[in-house]
């Protein structure tokens, strides 16, 4: 049977202060999802199919993080987290690796880990996403890690502490965005002027046949492939259980259809899932959907 290895990254550290856009509710109880996720009946299931290593490892609260501290303390444990997935990958035979969040935030780590470990490789990232988490330190609107992660690893960025531990790059020829992205002026900007790649449901609708297309030369291009998800890239009434959901998100179909191409090029190595906050309201549709996704990239990567 084959390896797999499966890292529950439980942490809400991404988000400590209220979030920009009016919402009053921290994202509390999404420290969760990877155990949602991960149920005994889903883990029973995988056992069946793979040798499993699941990898646990708990962030902070950020109540219990003072604000001057944030950043660095945020830092530290991303670094501790990366080396220990780094670590399993130097050292074991895996052919898939799925990262389980905990909020967006978690994928700073595992991310950083995924280039070390393929750093001989040209790695093609793949972000299916409601949001861009691309802002700098000093324009993020609320001040949480949770929407700035992605950006140093990108270009440049303004937070020293994170700036020593995101010391590898994606190149942004390499970096797709898959959603219906809601963004501030900072990340819009940014996009435009790196010129990267969105596909929206606009996209989709307009000319399926040509962004399945549009995928399979991004991946052709590509020596491996790493994916990020964000269960709030669905719309809100397929996944409310998450932090932030999007009443304009993608449907099931459409993200199957983006699916498909990256599944098709057996490139695929990890992916993280994220976002699942199970102490919301009816959150078993959303974990069920979540489990899905990860069955469904796993099926690609067996054929």
């Amino acid at each position: 049977m084959n390896n797999l290895l499966l890292i529950k990254a439980k942490s809400r550290l991404g988000m400590k202060f209220l979030p920009f856009g009016g919402d009053t509710v921290l994202n509390i109880g999404v420290e969760n999802g990877p155990d949602a996720v991960l149920d005994e009946h889903f883990l029973g299931n995988l056992k069946d199919k793979y040798n499993l290593k699941i990898l646990d490892f708990s962030f902070s609260n950020p109540e219990d993080v003072l604000d001057e501290d944030y950043y660095s303390v945020f830092s530290k444990e991303t670094k501790d987290l990366s080396e220990k997935i780094l670590s399993e990958l130097n050292f074991n035979n895996y052919k898939f690796v799925v990262t389980l969040g905990g909020d967006h935030s978690v994928a700073l780590a595992s991310d950083i880990a995924s280039l070390k470990f393929l750093e001989n490789k040209k790695v093609g990232f793949i972000d299916f996403d409601s949001h861009g988490d691309i802002h700098l330190s000093k324009t993020s609107p609320s001040g949480n890690v949770h929407g700035m992660w992605l950006r140093p690893l990108l270009s440049d960025f303004d937070e020293e502490n994170i700036i020593q531990v995101a010391n590898v790059r994606i190149p942004t020829d390499n970096f797709l965005y898959i959603g219906n992205l809601i963004l501030e002026d900072e990340e819009k900007r940014f996009i435009n002027e790196k010129n990267i790649k969105i596909i929206s449901s606009n996209d989709i609708n307009s000319n399926s046949s040509e962004i399945i297309s549009y995928i399979n030369d991004f991946c052709s291009r590509m020596d491996v492939l790493h994916v990020t998800f964000d269960i709030d890239v669905f719309k809100k009434d397929l996944v409310s259980a998450t932090g932030t959901p999007n009443v304009n998100g993608f449907s099931a179909e459409m993200v199957n259809i983006c699916m498909q191409p990256i599944m098709a090029s057996k490139k695929l190595f990890s992916i993280d899932l994220v976002e699942v906050n199970p102490e919301k309201d009816k959150p078993e549709m959303t974990i069920k959907i979540a489990q899905d996704i990860i069955l469904q990239f796993l099926v690609g990567v067996d054929k």
